[in-house]
């Protein structure tokens, strides 16, 4: 019975699709679930920030950025269950055996809890948890790989408000009984790996089939967009081993602010992609697209930091309290950061469809260099944030460089 109601639930997801698809309701559904996702996500952080102490809100906003780091690394087995669901058969020469994903999986939760402990900072039981996020990651991109290769994309955008919207009330509830990092956590992975199971066992997937799936063949994407998901977090991960636990709580509630126009690069982004990829053949159009990028991204970005810039006090005052005046300080040149930043996030989409894995890791290996750079400013956090300026600057004119350098490679092909 629980089968039949659960293969219902996708027949109905495909007759959605194939009455509503391209008109107003399915518009309004999409962008409504986009919204209400962004929103929860967004109030988890609220919570948090009211009812955390500084220091502890720090915490959690570091270990939610590692968190974000192993999703969108965990991303290219969405993209590769996708493609797996498209095809009738199955090559299994793209994937490791079974013992070796196992080994593999405990290697890169061990290696993030190591991370989290050693040179974030945070406390033991914070990092083990972060080490549960591993699976739990490939198990809910697994999941909604399965979903979008059934091209029920209603039902994905709807799960994803629904996960976002129980953390939410679910960490709310637990923070008011528990106010403590850990337990925030365990709310959000508790979530997340009952979300996941009940979205395998929609799609027929075993949870325990959905662990061994480790695609080999994205390295570039996973790479260069883990890459930037990092970029975008230096100043919360850094800054907790950089400078002291308050000043950290208080580099975080700025970025809660910031952080959240970076949403808008981030559409333009998946229209510029495919874009890229269509006309990578052609070196006039790339360049114009490009052009059009920069100019679009860096637009609004430059509009939104003056707004927060502008609004910085009456923000953080009605959102975290009205005693966090580094955070309202430093609000004003994290938003000049966020700016080539957000450029920057635009223009690796050219590296991705035109570069290749080398590409990638010549990304990260500046990115590095810019970490190295800021683990060792020292001194306070009005200087971490300048600095952050000057380094977002760099990564933005090097990834520019890079996409007109692999332009300039193209070869124009007759049609």
């Amino acid at each position: 019975a629980e089968l039949r109601r659960d293969m219902n639930l996708i027949e109905r997801g495909h007759a959605f699709e194939q009455r509503y698809k391209g008109g107003l309701i399915w518009t309004v559904v999409l962008m409504g679930s986009t919204g209400f996702s962004a929103l929860f996500m967004f109030l988890i952080h609220v919570v948090a920030v009211r009812l955390l102490k500084t220091e502890q809100y720090g915490e959690f906003a570091s270990a939610i950025a590692l968190v974000g780091i192993v999703g969108v690394a965990a991303s290219s087995v969405q993209a590769a269950t996708v493609q797996r669901v498209k095809k009738t058969t199955l090559d299994n020469s793209y994937f490791f055996s079974q013992p070796v994903e196992f080994l593999l999986l405990g290697a890169f939760s061990v290696l993030l809890g190591l991370i989290a402990f050693l040179m974030i900072g945070v406390s033991f039981s914070t990092a083990a948890l972060l080490a549960l996020w591993v699976p739990a990651a490939v198990m809910i991109a697994r999941a909604n790989g399965e979903i979008q290769g059934l091209e029920i994309q209603s039902l994905l955008h709807g799960a994803t408000s629904m996960i976002a919207g129980a953390t939410l009330l679910l960490s709310a509830v637990v923070l008011v009984l528990w106010t403590d990092v850990e337990s925030l956590l365990i709310a959000r992975l508790v979530v997340t790996v009952g979300c996941a199971t009940f979205l395998l066992k929609l799609t027929n997937v075993p949870v325990k089939a959905s662990l061994r799936f480790i695609d080999t063949r994205l390295i570039h994407s996973t790479v260069l967009v883990t890459s930037m998901w990092f970029a975008a977090n230096l100043d919360v991960l850094l800054s907790r081993a950089a400078l002291g636990e308050t000043e950290n709580g208080e580099i975080a509630i700025a970025a809660m602010l910031v952080n959240s126009v970076l949403l808008v690069p981030g559409l333009i982004a998946a229209v510029v992609y495919p874009r890229a990829i269509e006309f990578r053949t052609d070196r006039k159009k790339e360049k114009q697209l490009l052009a059009k990028a920069i100019l679009l991204s860096g637009s609004i970005q430059t509009v939104m930091a003056v707004v927060l810039s502008i609004l910085s006090r009456p923000l953080v005052n009605w959102l975290a309290g009205p005693t966090h005046f580094v955070a309202i300080d430093v609000i004003k040149p994290l938003s000049m950061a966020y700016i080539p930043l957000g450029i920057a996030i635009v223009v690796s989409q050219f590296v991705l469809a035109l570069g290749t894995v080398r590409q990638s890791l010549m990304y990260v290996a500046l990115t590095l260099g810019s970490a190295f750079i800021l683990l060792n400013v020292h001194s306070d956090a009005y200087t971490f944030v300048n600095v952050l300026v000057g380094l977002s600057v760099i990564l933005c004119v090097s990834l520019i460089a890079m996409s007109l350098h692999l332009i300039k490679k193209i070869k124009h092909e007759d049609s």
